[in-house]
C-alpha cells in the first residue's frame, strides 16, 4: 500500500496538534473501556457469585453492560462530533491542497485506529487494575467482608470488551465521516463558531 506511512503520520501529527481538543476525545475512549471491563469483571467474578445477593447484583450488572454500552455510544458519537467540528477548517485546507476525499478519509481512519488502540490498551489496563478494587468495594457495600481470594481474572470481560469497544468506536467516526465528504471545499474551510 504505497503511502501508507504518509497517511499515518499525518494521522499521527494531526491528533498531537490537535492535542488539546483530542485529549477529551480520548479520555472518553479510555474511561468507556475501563467501565466496561470492570463491569463485566464483576458480572462474571466467582466472589460476587459466592457473596449474600451476589446473584442479584451480576443480574444487575448484566444490564449495566447494555446501559453503559448505550451511554458510551452517544458520548462517543457527541465528543466525535466536537472534534471534527473543531478540525473542518483543516479538512477543507487539506482538500483545497488536493487530498481527495477518500484519503482523507484514510487520515480519519487510521485516527480511529490509533485512538481504538490507544483506548483499548490503556482501558484494558486499568480495568483489570481496578476490577479488583471494585471487587473488594462491592463485597465491602454488601457486607460479606473483604474477599480474600487471590486476584483472578476470566477472560470473558477481556474478550467482550474490545468488542463492543472496537464497536462504539469505529460507529461514531462513520457519521462524521459522511458529513465532512459531502461538504463542498469553500463550507469546509469557514470557521466554526467557538
Amino acid at each position: 500500500m504505497r503511502g501508507f506511512g504518509f497517511y499515518t503520520r499525518l494521522a499521527w501529527q494531526g491528533m498531537c496538534k490537535n492535542g488539546r481538543v483530542y485529549l477529551p476525545y480520548i479520555l472518553t475512549c479510555i474511561g468507556m473501556v475501563m467501565m466496561y471491563y470492570i463491569v463485566c469483571a464483576l458480572q462474571n467474578s466467582t466472589a460476587v457469585e459466592t457473596m449474600r445477593g451476589g446473584g442479584t447484583v451480576q443480574e444487575i450488572l448484566s444490564l449495566g453492560q447494555i446501559v453503559i454500552g448505550f451511554f458510551s455510544l452517544l458520548f462517543l458519537l457527541y465528543t466525535n462530533s466536537f472534534l471534527l467540528k473543531r478540525r473542518k477548517k483543516e479538512f477543507g485546507l487539506y482538500n483545497i491542497l488536493g487530498m481527495s476525499k477518500l484519503n482523507l478519509a484514510r487520515v480519519l481512519l487510521l485516527e480511529t485506529l490509533l485512538t481504538a488502540a490507544l483506548a483499548l490498551l490503556s482501558g484494558l489496563g486499568l480495568g483489570l487494575l481496578f476490577s479488583k478494587l471494585a471487587e473488594l468495594s462491592l463485597s465491602l457495600l454488601l457486607s460479606s467482608g473483604p474477599s480474600l481470594h487471590r486476584f483472578m481474572h476470566r477472560t470473558t470481560g477481556q474478550n467482550r470488551t474490545p468488542l463492543a469497544s472496537s464497536t462504539a468506536m469505529f460507529i461514531s467516526p462513520s457519521g462524521s465521516l459522511s458529513s465532512v465528504s459531502h461538504l463542498p471545499p469553500q463550507r469546509r474551510m469557514a470557521v466554526s463558531p467557538t
